[in-house]
């Protein structure tokens, strides 16, 4: 293994986020907004973000510490270490070694 970071072009680690408005009081109140920009009224928005994890890419960076990025957009974005500020590679191409489990 080596300190690049790449984003896998197949499965990466990832986890669900479930936002409520005890566990994570501002980035849900930010989200019921960002989908209430989108049209939905509060209630709905409130019941779809209660319901429906956000899936998040993590990656660790050796000597730098754990980070996440919500897993949507990122294989339309450009993707940078917030520790460096170098953007991370995307692997095109899926690892031999995952096709033939080894």
């Amino acid at each position: 293994m080596d300190n690049e970071l790449i984003i896998p072009a197949d499965a990466g680690e990832t986890l669900d986020i479930y936002l409520s408005p005890t566990t994570y009081p501002v980035a849900f109140e930010r989200k019921v907004r960002c989908m209430m920009n989108s049209g939905l009224s509060k209630e709905e928005a409130e019941g779809i973000i209660l319901t429906t994890p956000i899936q998040v890419e993590i990656f660790y960076d050796i000597d730098r510490g754990l980070f996440a990025i919500e897993s949507e957009p990122i294989g339309y974005i450009p993707v940078f270490n917030p520790f460096t500020g170098e953007e991370l590679k995307k692997r095109m191409y899926k690892r031999i070694d995952k096709i033939f489990d080894k």
